[in-house]
């Protein structure tokens, strides 16, 4: 299943849209090829480019939503790096691995990813987000 980036999916934010276009980037490059390896590498590589895109995005849009709104949004930050350090830990437990079904966890993570939270969750915090970069601009030409 490959996914094209399209500017609906963008946040207007250089930074954190450059992130987000590097989770699309892993999961047509796993969709490429749907193996045992592909599958490690976008995880390991998922799990490294989350953490920076979430620690971007929670830190700009903090002091602009309110703390339900925020606490609720980086709830479903962490629920998806949960999933993908439950896949990675099941990798690493030292058991058989049956290839087949770490593959399609692996795509459903980066489904649920794609899919559920940057169409349907990112888009309600994005005015946020704007007005929190759009503050930080204005600071830096104010100095």
């Amino acid at each position: 299943m490959a996914v094209a980036w399209n500017d609906s999916y963008s946040f207007g934010h250089n930074k954190v849209d450059e992130e987000r276009r590097k989770i699309f980037d892993i999961a047509n490059q796993f969709a490429a090829r749907r193996d045992l390896i592909a599958a490690r590498a976008a995880l390991a590589k998922l799990a490294e480019y989350s953490r920076i895109l979430f620690h971007t995005e929670e830190t700009l849009i903090f002091a602009s939503l309110g703390q339900q709104e925020y606490n609720k949004h980086a709830h479903s930050h962490r629920v998806l790096m949960k999933h993908v350090n439950e896949i990675t830990l099941m990798d690493l437990d030292g058991k058989p691995q049956d290839e087949k079904v770490f593959v399609q966890k692996t795509a459903a993570i980066l489904e649920m990813w794609i899919f559920n939270h940057f169409i349907h969750e990112d888009p309600k915090v994005r005015p946020a987000l704007l007005k929190a970069a759009q503050k930080v601009f204005d600071h830096s030409k104010a100095g």
